[in-house]
């Protein structure tokens, strides 16, 4: 052993450390250039590549955490947060200097449902950065959607005093003080997974049922869809008066999701079965949002929602039943955008339709499949790129499917 160690360190003087280092800042350049291409995949490889060769060299580790940072950000706008937060970490290695690691792990953590750790992120970057707008926008953000309105408020506040021109945050912090005029009477009750601000009914336990109905509703979705949200979920119930003010709904829209679970059923006595599928509706979608994001076409999300409601109250399909005998069945892509612009009528038949189409994904392939399909949306995939790709092992596609459902009802 000594005899080798001595023949190593005899070795060592020969070796080119010049053109060792010349070879460390070709990658570097080269690196650079694939920065400029947001190839940033190809340009970590050489950058850790030359790290390797020129160890601790300052320049070189700033790219490499550049590097993060730019395909952190490209994984966010895939919708890829997972693999966003592992890059945006691996950043800090490099520099841990640069508050921008921080901050888009934060982002990409609190779009991913695991608010306590991208609060802790944003704190970071707040504490790094002093007073930077872009760093209280998102924390109040956060803030907004934990339901913790006053300190929403502030930081929003705070950061359009120093942004005046930020018309977009101008928006949110004047849909948030009119929220809090409302919402700072009412009571609030917790469980584990949702927070509920409601008027009191001194004659009904209505706090302590309506979380019950939400329990079974996240107990339900989690067991088919494999998985858990893990921030709490507010949950608002408004007087019908409240509700068409704060959301502008439509009369026949008695709920929506936004990053908090709205119903317009005020003065409620009892949580009958009707009220129980209007929970179970759309805490669905808060699940939807979290596993697809929102670029899931609205069938999908309805469908599922709609499938859910029904396991508390299933009426009868007969606005499905009427189209289907009328041969006015919808196209499946003209329901792949909001369901807005339709008359009453034709709402009822869409999201009966949905509904059916849902359900007949799942009896003829099941849970597991559904929850395959859900994630491929934040990729960006097409509703019929997406189907394909997991039916098409069964060989089916979005076409066939939609064939082969008419032909069964």
């Amino acid at each position: 052993m000594r005899f080798l160690l001595l023949v190593v360190l005899f070795l060592l003087p020969c070796v080119d450390l010049h053109a060792y280092q010349r070879g460390a800042w070709q990658k570097n350049e080269a690196a650079i250039e694939l920065f400029n291409q947001q190839q940033f995949g190809q340009a970590l490889k050489l950058l850790l590549e030359a790290d390797r060769e020129l160890p601790s060299n300052l320049v070189i580790r700033k790219n490499i955490a550049a590097g993060y940072l730019g395909a952190g950000q490209q994984q966010i706008k895939a919708g890829d947060y997972g693999t966003a937060a592992e890059f945006l970490q691996n950043g800090k290695v490099y520099n841990d200097q640069d508050s921008r690691l921080w901050l888009l792990r934060g982002i990409a953590l609190m779009r991913s449902g695991v608010f306590a750790e991208a609060e802790n992120e944003f704190n970071e970057a707040w504490a790094m950065s002093g007073d930077e707008p872009q760093v209280l926008q998102h924390l109040g953000r956060l803030y907004y959607e934990s339901d913790r309105m006053f300190e929403a408020v502030d930081l929003w506040q705070r950061a359009l005093s120093l942004d005046p021109e930020n018309k977009t945050l101008a928006v949110q912090l004047e849909k948030a003080q009119r929220e809090q005029k409302v919402e700072k009477d009412l009571d609030r009750n917790y469980s584990g997974h949702f927070i509920l601000s409601y008027a009191e009914n001194r004659k009904a336990d209505i706090g302590g049922e309506t979380l019950d109905t939400l329990e079974e509703a996240y107990t339900w979705a989690g067991a088919k869809l494999g998985h858990y949200p893990e921030r709490q979920t507010p949950v608002i119930l408004y007087t019908h008066r409240q509700f068409r003010g704060l959301t502008g709904s439509p009369e026949w829209v008695a709920g929506l999701y936004d990053g908090k679970i709205r119903l317009s059923i005020g003065g409620l006595t009892h949580v009958g079965n009707s009220v129980k599928a209007l929970l179970a509706h759309e805490f669905m979608h808060v699940m939807v949002r979290e596993m697809a994001g929102n670029h899931v076409p609205f069938w999908l999300n309805e469908g599922l929602a709609e499938l859910s409601a029904r396991e508390q109250d299933n009426p009868s399909l007969v606005h499905l039943e009427a189209a289907l005998a009328d041969g006015k069945l919808f196209a499946f892509k003209e329901l792949e955008g909001a369901f807005r612009t339709l008359d009453p009528k034709q709402i009822k038949l869409a999201y009966e339709q949905s509904y059916s189409f849902v359900r007949y994904l799942i009896e003829r392939f099941g849970w597991y499949q559904m929850a395959e399909l859900l994630p491929l949306f934040k990729s960006g995939l097409t509703t019929s790129d997406a189907i394909s790709r997991v039916y098409g092992d069964y060989g089916a596609n979005f076409v066939s499917l939609e064939q082969d459902w008419r032909r069964q009802l």
